[in-house]
């Protein structure tokens, strides 16, 4: 089994500018406290669940925050019926559990995606499946189009791609478990504008932080146009369940966009056939 600590990857390496002027500014106005929607079952139906805390969100962004703590005794498994709607932001979505236990809430896609083999997850493109292709098909939480989305305390499992974060901004990816998302990746930050070009200036200011990402097709990718984004402290981890080959963080350059890293990585486990390849 492979592990790999990511511990500052910055694309580009300047993430934000925080301008300074002269003289006092004002005091921004005190924004409400958001109210609780809180996730009390798995099934994927009616009030108290997933899907139904989504929607009302949806209706009213800013207005909510999500708390996902699902009544009885853990472990707690959420298994949509259908792809889950778009999520609008502002708004924060988190298991409950982990700040208290570290347990992760799952929100699993086996529910409705059925494991074709490679032909599972199809691309953009007809014909196409698996990774390495262009796709943004069949993600477990999709933010599209939308910004100030804040998600953590999940482990998100067996979707094509687990986070999808398309033509998004200032959303933050934290302190959960992403598993077996295998035709994209773990998490996709794309500014695909749906013919397959890229769009600048709107997939930036995202942080994908403290992380675990096990057995993804590509544990991160950053394509077209997504840039001055943060991506730091996450783990990833292929183990021989993976089908796939993965790579631990892919980041394509397009349109002039410039990719740079200050990166520190920490091996913590390395198999035998990587120790003979890297000693060769």
């Amino acid at each position: 089994m492979r592990a790999y600590l990511i511990s500052n990857v910055v694309a580009p390496l300047t993430l934000l500018a925080l301008s300074t002027h002269a003289g006092a500014q004002p005091a921004s106005p005190t924004s409400p406290t958001p109210e609780v929607l809180r996730v009390t079952r798995t099934a994927d139906d009616g009030e108290g669940s997933l899907r139904w805390a989504i929607e009302r969100n949806n209706a009213s962004p800013g207005r909510f925050r999500i708390e996902i703590a699902p009544d009885g005794p853990a472990p707690h498994v959420i298994k949509p019926a259908s792809a889950l709607p778009p999520i609008k932001g502002p708004v924060t979505i988190k298991g409950a559990a982990w700040k208290q236990t570290g347990d992760f809430l799952a929100i699993d896609g086996s529910g409705y995606i059925d494991d074709k083999g490679p032909q599972t997850c199809p691309g953009a493109v007809a014909g196409q499946f698996g990774t390495n292709i262009r796709t943004t098909t069949l993600p477990g939480l999709a933010l599209v189009d939308t910004q100030g989305v804040d998600i953590s305390g999940l482990e998100i499992r067996n979707f094509c791609i687990g986070v999808l974060i398309h033509r998004s901004s200032g959303s933050t990816i934290h302190d959960n478990r992403v598993v077996a998302n295998r035709g994209g990746a773990g998490v996709m930050l794309t500014g695909d504008d749906g013919n397959g070009g890229s769009t600048a200036a709107t997939t930036i200011h995202n942080k994908v932080q403290r992380n675990e990402f096990i057995d993804n097709g590509d544990g991160l990718e950053l394509t077209r146009g997504a840039a001055f984004n943060l991506i730091a402290r996450n783990v990833f981890r292929s183990t021989n369940a993976n089908p796939e080959p993965s790579q631990g963080i892919e980041v394509l350059r397009f349109d002039g966009w410039q990719v740079e890293f200050e990166t520190q990585q920490v091996l913590q486990s390395i198999d035998d056939k990587l120790r003979q390849q890297c000693a060769e």
